[in-house]
């Protein structure tokens, strides 16, 4: 009896923290938090995004609403002041955070291609202001732009999971392979997001590891599954014609733009 209670709080818990007016109000929480915090600075933060366990469709009832704030500085405090990025604890004893970060350090992890980077380019839960959309319009550029540094950062990041050694690391090896196979078959509308039954094998796959201590046949074929794709690099589906150095230059000089009319 008090197990299957325990269960109903369980999924009430996880109903109630999943929910999207839930995850959007802890958003918002976070971007006037990042405002203040930037008040003094002068700038603005242009936009606040999820990042986490709810992209990807592998939250749990103890999933907190972490998220990115991107500060675009004026052009004085950008001249005397290198980037940097800070963390905001929403609540004394809690383990939700919101990273601001300087535009600076955020559109040079674009241009390597960062995973964590381009991921708030497809997030849902997000609130940012018009001068974002010019991001959000390009993130399959920012995803081919760098493919050899792309794939790097994802399977270093799969296989540092997987040295966790629970159940959490395993799951997000899972989603990383399956990422990388998404963006390798050109498959961009939201590579990042599990369907619901990659995310019913996701959590199968951790617990597996949790029994009986490895997944054996799945993590050799997994690592098969992750050369695999990284020999088939995307960069071959780019538009002809396309010039990385002036995409480079595009983004820097609109990053600029940004700050001169900040």
């Amino acid at each position: 009896m008090v197990h299957t209670l325990n269960l109903l709080v369980e999924k009430m818990r996880y109903k109630m923290k999943s929910n999207e007016r839930y995850i959007m109000e802890r958003v918002n929480l976070h971007h006037q938090a990042a405002w203040d915090y930037v008040e003094k600075k002068g700038g603005y933060i242009i936009g606040t995004f999820l990042h986490g366990s709810q992209n990807y469709n592998l939250d749990t009832a103890e999933s907190d609403v972490d998220t990115v704030s991107i500060y675009v500085p004026t052009v004085d405090f950008a001249i005397v002041n290198s980037p940097r990025n800070h963390q905001l604890i929403m609540n004394e004893g809690s383990n939700e955070h919101c990273t601001i970060k300087d535009i600076r350090n955020y559109v040079n992890e674009l241009l390597k291609s960062n995973p964590n980077a381009i991921e708030l380019l497809y997030t849902k839960y997000s609130i940012y202001i018009w001068g974002f959309k010019y991001f959000i319009g390009n993130r399959e550029k920012f995803l081919k732009y760098n493919p050899s540094s792309f794939f790097n950062a994802a399977d270093g990041m799969a296989f540092s999971y997987l040295k966790r050694c629970n159940e959490k690391g395993a799951r997000n090896f899972y989603r990383i392979a399956i990422m990388l196979n998404n963006v390798s078959s050109n498959n961009l509308c939201n590579p990042y997001l599990l369907t619901d039954t990659l995310r019913e094998d996701a959590f199968n796959a951790a617990r597996a590891k949790k029994e009986y201590g490895d997944l054996g046949k799945f993590f050799e074929d997994t690592k098969d599954f992750l050369s695999k794709a990284y020999s088939e690099k995307f960069y071959t589906a780019l538009p002809d014609g396309f010039d990385r150095e002036a995409f480079q230059d595009e983004v820097k000089e609109y990053m600029i733009k940004l700050i001169k009319e900040s």
